[in-house]
């Protein structure tokens, strides 16, 4: 887990799976208060439904994006599915998803998680300006 900014708080996690999810659980359980916007990028093989689940608790939006790796396999599907579970939002582009996120935070006090693969962790740090070779 990365904090890459402290306002608004803005959170990195390379959250594939449930079990993952604890962690992540842990450390939001002291800003049960504050307001959680999630954008998610897991892969159609990985266990993206039981995470949107877990993350459905405890974010009032949550949107859905692709990484920029093309080895990893997403699809339109994923967003019919988690429609099923949780209203979701999807920007097919990270820079979108992340300007979709960004413009549903209403306070500095709310936080910006950023939940998926590494792939889309290094994406997302890129896109803040941050250095990606020396992670």
């Amino acid at each position: 887990m990365e904090i890459i900014k402290q306002t608004p708080l803005t959170i990195l996690d390379g959250c594939i799976t449930v079990e993952s999810l604890e962690e992540v659980n842990k450390v939001l359980d002291g800003f049960s208060e504050r307001k959680i916007v999630t954008v998610l990028a897991i892969p159609e093989d990985k266990d993206y439904l039981g995470v949107l689940k877990g993350v459905s608790e405890f974010s009032k939006d949550i949107v859905i994006t692709y990484t920029e790796n093309d080895y990893l396999k997403f699809s339109k599907n994923q967003v019919e599915e988690s429609n099923k579970v949780i209203p979701v939002l999807f920007r097919e582009k990270i820079s979108e998803a992340i300007a979709l996120g960004k413009s549903l935070l209403k306070s500095k006090e709310d936080i910006l998680l950023f939940l998926g693969t590494q792939s889309f962790i290094r994406d997302v740090e890129s896109l803040y300006g941050l250095d990606t070779l020396n992670v």
